[in-house]
């Protein structure tokens, strides 16, 4: 029924923030990270 729409939509939606996250997290690790390898190529 469309209690079960519902629940698979919260569902989905809160599992679609924790991936987007993750997902920010790595990519605020990598570009620190690719920042300090060129800060230490200059040096």
């Amino acid at each position: 029924g469309p209690y079960f729409v519902v629940k698979k939509l919260i569902l989905f939606r809160s599992v679609s923030q924790v991936y987007i996250r993750v997902f920010i997290f790595q990519f605020r690790g990598r570009v620190s990270t690719s920042f300090k390898t060129e800060r230490r190529e200059e040096v």
